[in-house]
């Protein structure tokens, strides 16, 4: 007697009637026996049976001629795309150009320019160190102040609201004659 995980593996070859007689005998048993291999093989059996209903109308022998023909065609060779080759330099070119407008974007800071006459180098205190109009007691207090002054400065702008830094830039151009 066969078991039915044994039948379910049988059941094509049965139904294809490539099994021996003996084993055709043991499976038409068990299939009369078993509820549900009987109905495995009846849902193979439609299966079968819609294949042979269903035929294959192949298409005409002038047809086949057809295809053999283009198969024997040499291939088309590729054309050598020169133009596309020549449309990639300008587009190298815009995008280095766009490329080239992002890297050099200025950042958000300002300078403020303030003319040469008004600054006092630290060659012109070292002069007047020697002509004996600056002193070394001097020179720590004007370090003193201008430490003093940048920080009170920098904490003071930075203080600011937008509004205000714009107009505190605004009294300076104009003080200082910038742009002039």
């Amino acid at each position: 007697m066969i078991d039915c995980s044994k039948c379910s593996q049988l059941l094509l070859d049965f139904c294809e009637k490539t099994v021996n007689a003996q084993l055709a005998l043991d499976i038409s048993s068990h299939l009369e026996a078993c509820n549900d291999c009987r109905q495995a093989y009846r849902k193979i059996l439609e299966v079968y049976q819609i294949l042979d209903q269903d035929a294959v109308d192949l298409p005409s022998d002038d047809w086949f001629e057809s295809v053999k023909a283009l198969a024997k065609q040499p291939a088309l060779k590729k054309k050598s795309s020169r133009y596309f080759a020549w449309a990639l330099i300008p587009a190298a070119a815009a995008a280095a150009m766009i490329l080239l407008v992002f890297i050099s974007r200025q950042p958000k800071t300002f300078e403020i320019e303030v003319p040469a006459s008004f600054l006092l180098e630290d060659n012109d205190i070292a002069s007047l160190t020697f002509k004996g109009l600056i002193d070394d007691e001097l020179i720590a207090d004007l370090n003193g102040l201008e430490e003093w002054a940048m920080e009170t400065n920098e904490q003071m702008i930075f203080d600011m609201s937008a509004g205000e830094q714009k107009t505190f830039v605004k009294k300076l151009t104009e003080m200082y004659l910038i742009g002039t």
